[in-house]
């Protein structure tokens, strides 16, 4: 799932009656793998088409979710594309991997990209529904090919939802909605439903910061702020959740200035986890340059705590005519005083607050129950609702699915490093014999790295020993593999190309690696591992290809299940 947002609306359309008695909630994610320059990408394609068909008829691409079945297709990206060629690409390869979605109500979001594909891959007669949420429209719209795109979702979509006005002016100053498509839907938030602190703040001595450590998000304004009103006051601390570049310049600030042992960076949380925590703070602050809704703010609303956001588009809207009684709106601009100044001017007038009457008007405007009865409509079905059971809390929900008893990693490159790591503690948690094919030593050395966790060791297998007398290692031989599937493609077809591939690969058909090959399930990578997957595949039918292991039963929670 792509953000918590995604996860919440996904959540809220699977438990209507009329999904479910259509089928139920499905998710797509496409998910972009970087194959580097355009030449890199036309020597990997015909492996990575031939893994595709793969994954296509083994259903490789299907984990459960906590709201449904959730599909991961990898997307051969190149690098430099630009808007237009990446959603191309994010088609090209779902309807590959997926075919078209036979389902009466499909919903994409971000709209030059999920609206694309929900506007391409449809049935004819089936509802088209998108939601923009995207903080970099404006680039997008300003190509045209993707402007292309998005005129050809709004004539096909029955309503395409921003999360605020800000959002419906931008798509509509560069594309015609000549019948009204283009609506407002906020962002849903679960006021009803969210840890809340037991009493109002009484001093706003604990502040937080929820959202990545960049400069989008005003964090070292904010750290300078921290840092006058800390030494102001010896009270004050400031929690980070979130990760990013500046984590070490926000360090640096409070380390000037004497106060690093009030900062606490937390680093990424869970969705459910963060939303736990928040009702432990007095007052989140929220210094973005530019925000399209900002969920975090009327999340904070929810939990009672007060707020103080810059006035950057997305929370004037999502705070309108409640203002004055959440908190303090600030300039955007690069001096910490304003917010130092509303965090004094806010401090001393926590009286005249209204959290509570503000909590029950947004949670009309944007309460799970509104977005709800919004999203039935455009789907065309009665709003009538049913508890999704969370496979997290119902362990062997997907009765289909059974453990793997060996597993195999084809990670050639380190391009997606945390992956492949998340990967093997799961097959750790399994308790699954692994290998893992690789030549990267970064990526060996996950093998030695159980983080915690207990049961079976993982083995490195560099196959064939990576015929040492090529020198040059499994990255190098995965090249010339590539380069053998693409000329030989091009004079003979896929099979052809396939063949090549397979004769290219070093030796993996003695009886010990068989044994641990066959029936085995295949762990896809990154776009390099390609055409070591598609030759293993062809020569050993038995293997499984998936994107990630299943996480249900001793894997729970699942993706979505607490984002």
């Amino acid at each position: 799932m792509a953000g918590s947002f995604v996860a919440e609306q996904a959540r809220l359309a699977a438990e209507l009656d009329g999904i479910r008695s259509a089928g139920g909630l499905q998710v797509v994610h496409g998910e972009e793998w970087g194959a580097g320059a355009a030449a890199d990408a036309a020597r990997l394609r015909p492996a990575f088409d031939a893994t595709l068909d793969a994954l296509r008829r083994t259903a490789g691409t299907r984990v459960s979710g906590g709201s449904g079945p959730v599909h991961r297709v990898p997307v051969l990206t190149v690098g430099g594309d630009d808007w237009g060629r990446r959603g191309e690409a994010l088609v090209r390869d779902v309807r590959r991997a997926l075919g078209e979605f036979a389902s009466p109500a499909v919903h994409g979001h971000v709209g030059y990209f999920g609206g694309l594909l929900a506007a391409r891959l449809a049935q004819p007669g089936a509802r088209v529904v998108a939601t923009e949420h995207s903080t970099t429209l404006r680039d997008v719209l300003a190509q045209p090919q993707a402007r292309d795109h998005y005129a050809e979702l709004i004539d096909r979509a029955d309503a395409v939802f921003c999360v605020s006005e800000l959002v419906r002016a931008q798509v509509l100053d560069r594309v015609d909605d000549p019948h009204g498509r283009v609506q407002v839907l906020a962002n849903p938030v679960d006021f009803a439903g969210a840890p809340r602190r037991t009493s109002p703040p009484t001093a706003l001595h604990r502040w937080v910061f929820i959202g990545g450590l960049i400069e989008r998000k005003g964090v070292l304004r904010l750290a300078r702020a921290f840092a006058i009103a800390a030494r102001e006051n010896p009270e004050v601390t400031l929690s980070m959740y979130g990760t990013g570049p500046l984590r070490d310049q926000v360090d640096a600030i409070a380390r000037e200035a004497g106060v690093a042992d009030r900062l606490h960076l937390h680093g990424v949380l869970g969705h459910r986890e963060l939303l736990a925590e928040l009702p432990s703070h007095d007052v989140l602050f929220a210094p973005s340059t530019y925000e399209t809704f900002h969920l975090a703010v009327p999340e904070a609303v929810a939990a009672g705590l007060p707020v103080i956001v810059t006035r950057s588009g997305g929370p004037e809207e999502a705070l309108a005519g409640v203002e004055d009684r959440v908190g303090r709106f600030v300039d955007v601009e690069e001096s910490p005083d304003q917010l130092v100044d509303a965090w004094r001017d806010l401090s001393a007038g926590l009286g005249a607050l209204d959290l509570d009457g503000a909590r029950a008007e947004l949670d009309r405007r944007y309460g799970l129950d509104a977005v709800r009865q919004r999203l039935a409509r455009a789907y065309g079905v009665d709003g009538a609702v049913s508890p999704v059971a969370d496979p997290s809390l119902t362990p062997g929900l997907d009765a289909t699915r059974t453990p793997p008893e060996r597993i195999v990693v084809a990670a050639v490159s380190s391009w997606r490093r945390f992956h492949v790591e998340a990967e093997l503690d799961a097959a750790r948690r399994l308790g699954a014999p692994t290998q893992l094919l690789t030549a990267d030593p970064g990526i060996a050395a996950l093998a030695a790295e159980p983080r915690g966790t207990q049961g079976t060791n993982v083995t490195v297998v560099r196959p064939a020993a990576v015929d040492a007398a090529s020198g040059d290692g499994l990255v190098g031989r995965a090249r010339r593999v590539a380069a053998s599937v693409v000329g030989a493609a091009r004079s003979g077809g896929v099979r052809a190309g396939l063949g090549a591939a397979r004769r290219a690969l070093p030796d993996l058909g003695r009886p010990r690696q068989v044994a641990l090959l066959e029936d085995a399930t295949l762990i896809l990578a990154d776009c390099q591992s390609m055409p070591l997957a598609a030759a293993l595949l062809e020569r050993h039918p038995g293997l499984r290809p998936v994107v990630e292991l299943d996480r249900v039963g001793p894997l729970a929670p699942p993706p979505d299940a607490t984002d």
